[in-house]
């Protein structure tokens, strides 16, 4: 009979609490500590857990379509003070998802400002340096220019 501690997340339902058991795990390859979070239902009787409360659950046959776990015991009880339950399972309100949106939104068209402000400095910069370029390539053109013709002068001259 295997045994999870964990903590009550939800004891709406009758005879039912929600358990959410997290367990440390190790990856294979990179050999970091992460947490893995699972919830379980669990046959409640006398449906005396309440959210908040810590307990240990131990596997039974199915009861229903979700309870494979029994409440063997509560180890702590909750002291009325419950945390946020979005806290708990380490999800966002939609308030929270909005806000941050919002904010990846105005750091996105604050790049954007940027770069453009940069782009104009650059295509500037690159305007200037091309000029700079054709102008010396003219004049590299008229000396290659001038090169070939002494050399064709002297060719002709020899023969």
């Amino acid at each position: 009979m295997r045994l999870k501690t964990g903590k009550v997340v939800s004891a709406k339902n009758d005879k039912t609490a929600v358990v959410l058991v997290r367990t440390r795990k190790m990856h294979p390859v990179l050999k970091k500590a992460f947490y893995v979070s699972r919830k379980f239902h669990a046959h409640d009787p006398e449906n005396s857990a309440t959210e908040g409360d810590e307990v240990i659950i131990s596997e039974t046959r199915p009861l229903s379509k979700l309870k494979r776990w029994n409440l063997e015991k509560i180890v702590k009880k909750s002291d009325g003070e419950v945390e946020v339950r979005e806290e708990i399972l380490g999800e966002k309100s939609a308030e929270q998802i909005a806000v941050e949106k919002a904010e990846r939104a105005a750091k996105k068209a604050e790049k954007i400002t940027e770069n453009s402000s940069e782009k104009n400095s650059d295509e500037k910069v690159a305007e200037e340096n091309s000029k700079e370029n054709s102008a010396e390539e003219g004049s590299d053109e008229k000396k290659s220019a001038e090169k070939f013709e002494e050399k064709v002068k002297k060719v002709s001259n020899e023969k």
